[in-house]
């Protein structure tokens, strides 16, 4: 069976799946995987799937009367992308472990049989919610949010690059906090589930607007066309206006701009995500900080920004 963007293992309304026994949900879903994969069920699989069940099991036993009205997708496939195309590559995919799906909203809930959570989970849960947000078509214009569940833990909450990360004692909390206490159902889940992906390519801007031109890019950050939505600008403080970096959401490349005061500033790329601190910032500001516009440095400014 070919795998095509939007399929998914198995999608069930959530009052339904109350009913379900973890034996017939875990059944189901494995007469379905070649849905969402051409290889072999994996080591752990049938695992992952049981926690969730428990998981999804205890939380919509909680959860108020309108959310047994939402609809639970699993296994959901997604695009992956082709920096070198700029295009999402149709012979390859990710898979989204569940999705709640409302009316007007979206909910990606990423599955980890871990204690603690570490960077690069919380990066997967925020790129699943891109992909979707972005570039689903029936999505675009919904509030699509993810939650990073860690099956592992126990009263823990936090949040990392702008994804929260839970406990499944929390889980009821963090749903209800993004969704609210009366979702309302959605009236065509086929259809928001057969809807395209729209290509990358069609949704970048030319190479000589946001990053070439407006930061003043280098060479050393010269990767071809780029959309709003991959970029995301930080600064070490909301009114810093001596540090300025850019983090790649569709690549995970982090970078840094050297001597962004002096509107003069290069593009360079870091080895790592910083340790210390940061805040997002808009694009707009970002723009004036790399242009030098927002702040005149004095000598020691200068020579604490060349230590820096």
């Amino acid at each position: 069976m070919s795998i095509e963007l939007g399929n998914c293992a198995k999608y069930i309304m959530a009052r339904n799946f109350l009913k379900k026994s973890q034996v017939e949900f875990v059944r189901s879903l494995k007469s379905n995987y070649d849905r969402v994969t051409e290889y072999s069920l994996e080591a752990g699989q049938e695992k992952a799937w049981k926690n969730c069940y428990d998981v999804l099991h205890a939380v919509f036993s909680q959860l108020s009367e309108p959310y047994g009205n939402l609809w639970l997708v699993f296994e959901y496939v997604l695009p992956c992308y082709n920096p070198e195309s700029h295009r999402f590559q149709s012979e390859n995919h990710i898979r989204a472990d569940v999705l709640l799906v409302a009316k007007d909203s979206v909910l990606v809930l990423e599955f980890k049989q871990r204690a603690e959570p570490f960077i690069g989970l919380y990066r997967q849960a925020r790129k699943y919610r891109n992909r979707i947000a972005n570039y689903h078509a029936s999505s675009i214009g919904m509030n699509v949010e993810a939650l990073l569940v860690l099956t592992g833990a126990h009263q823990f909450c936090d949040q990392e690059e702008g994804i929260t990360g839970c406990s499944p004692d929390l889980l009821s909390n963090e749903i209800r906090r993004l969704m609210g206490d009366t979702p309302n159902p959605h009236h065509n889940i086929k259809g928001w589930l057969q809807s395209r992906f729209y290509d990358i390519a069609a949704n970048t801007v030319n190479q000589n607007s946001m990053i070439s031109c407006d930061l003043c890019c280098s060479t050393e950050y010269d990767h071809g066309d780029y959309g709003d939505d991959r970029l995301v600008f930080y600064s070490r403080s909301y009114d810093d206006t001596q540090h300025l970096y850019c983090f790649d959401m569709q690549t995970d490349d982090f970078y840094y701009m050297d001597h962004c005061w002096t509107g003069e500033g290069v593009w360079y790329k870091r080895d790592d995500y910083p340790t210390f601190p940061v805040v997002e910032i808009s694009k707009e500001r970002a723009i004036q900080i790399a242009k030098g516009k927002l702040y005149l440095p004095t000598d020691e400014d200068m020579r604490r920004s060349c230590n820096s």
